[in-house]
């Protein structure tokens, strides 16, 4: 496999460098949803999994995530940025309130119901832990009772900063 950081190359004076954030929600056998992702560069062939990783010294990136729901809970992104995604450093983020994303994140917007779009400034060394959030079909879990929504996925980014 290819590392990631041959394909996200350092800041041009072009804007940032846009990464394509495929989310995919699948049915589960209890009738939850199960989460997953890939990412790759915009420009780039090849996708990865797991963190989102940002290199150092390859400045700002506009990432786009786009929901690929065939869970059957008709899941779409929360309207509002605010709770679509919470973003916290260091560790998965508990609420909406009171995070600290080190100022990396900004212009998050709900593109659509099932496209989320925000920037990453990437110029601190750290690594976001982000909740994405969707509403959808209510269901409960047998095993815990818990109910739902709000649908949660925590995947993270790993922010490489300045040179």
């Amino acid at each position: 496999m290819t590392d990631v950081r041959e394909h996200v190359k350092v800041q041009q004076d072009d804007g940032p460098k846009k990464i394509d954030v495929e989310v995919q929600a699948k049915p589960r056998k209890d009738g939850g949803v199960k989460f997953d992702h890939q990412w790759r560069p915009s420009d780039g062939d090849e996708w990865f999994k797991g963190a989102i990783d940002l290199p150092k010294g390859s400045g700002e990136h506009k990432l786009e995530f786009t929901l690929d729901d065939t869970s059957g809970k008709n899941l779409e992104f929360y309207g509002d940025p605010g709770s679509a995604m919470w973003v916290n450093v260091d560790s998965c983020p508990q609420t909406g309130k009171e995070h600290d994303d080190k100022k990396q994140i900004h212009d998050k917007t709900v593109a659509s119901k099932k496209k989320l779009t925000l920037k990453d400034v990437n110029d601190e060394k750290c690594d976001l832990h982000y909740a994405l959030r969707f509403k959808g079909d209510a269901w409960t879990d047998p095993v815990t009772g818990t109910s739902y929504p709000p649908y949660e996925y925590d995947p993270e980014i790993k922010n490489g900063g300045k040179v």
